[in-house]
Order: structure tokens, then sequence, then C-alpha cells
């Protein structure tokens, strides 16, 4: 998920989790956007100086676990997102269908 993040900012197609964000042209304006993606991603804040001190994919996924406000939050979010993905836009459609919102 991070790294298609960054490939979405960044224009890419491709990116390893060793890549460095500033030398795949990354800089603070964009960096600003990639926060801002992984806070609706993950439903938590990773602040700028965290972010930036951490320059590739595999350096965030460690700062995102090490700063989630519950235990376990980014794993399960991204194994839910990776179900999600995987389904047939059918069964995603019929299972928000079956699904009762209570308040």
């Amino acid at each position: 998920m991070l790294a298609g993040i960054w490939a979405g900012v960044l224009g890419l197609d491709e990116i390893g989790v060793h890549d460095e964000f500033l030398a795949l042209g990354g800089d603070s304006l964009l960096a600003t956007q990639v926060a801002a993606r992984l806070g609706d991603a993950f439903r938590m804040e990773l602040p700028l100086p965290i972010l930036l001190a951490a320059p590739t994919v595999a350096d965030q996924a460690e700062a995102l676990v090490r700063e989630e406000p519950v235990p376990g939050q980014v794993a399960t979010i991204a194994r839910l997102r990776r179900q999600i993905a995987g389904m047939p836009a059918e069964e995603r459609r019929a299972r928000l269908r079956d699904k009762k919102v209570t308040r």
C-alpha cells in the first residue's frame, strides 16, 4: 500500500521497498501529499518530520507501526484493504448492500 501511495504521488509505475523518496524525485511538497494519503489510508496522522526521517517504503512502514495509536491498527487496515481490493466489484457491492448501518 505504501509503495502504491508513493507511486501515485510521484507518478511512477513501480516503487521498491528500499527506494529513497528524494532520489525518486520526491520533495517536501510531495511528502505532504504522501502524509495526507497515508493518513486517509491508515486512519492516523504521521507527522511530516517522522515521514521525512523515514526515506524508504520499508522505513515508513516501520514508522507507521511505531506511531500507530492502537497496536495492530496498521496491519488490520492493510489486511482488510487487500481483501477488499481482491474482491470482484459485484461482491463488494453485495456486501455493502447487505451491511446494516446502526447509529
